[in-house]
């Protein structure tokens, strides 16, 4: 059986999360199919930015969502020294001179 989120909704999830000791905060992420390989899925997060900013801080993640209507359940991660190696608008390659 696969897991499914309780709180699906149009394509998208809300969950609760908690950055350290952080007061949590609710935020939606929502799921596409590629379309020639729907077996790829792609995840957006509402307020990407702000994730992805305090996950470079943190030390501890932790996420609460339901899922398949057996109540919530919060996981927790250490993320303490997250390497981030993402190469993205703000954060271009660096560039080599040949």
């Amino acid at each position: 059986m696969g897991w499914k989120f309780s709180e699906y909704n149009l394509d998208s999830v809300r969950v609760r999360i908690r950055f350290d000791e952080e007061k949590p905060d609710y935020y939606y992420f929502y799921t596409s199919a590629h379309k020639d390989n729907p077996s790829e899925v792609y995840i957006g997060f509402e307020r990407a930015n702000n994730i992805i900013a305090k996950l470079k801080k943190a030390k501890r993640l932790r996420i609460q969502a339901g899922f398949n209507n057996d109540g919530l359940a919060i996981s927790e991660f250490n993320i303490a020294g997250l390497k981030w190696d993402h190469f993205g608008k703000d954060n271009p390659p660096a560039k080599h001179s040949n």
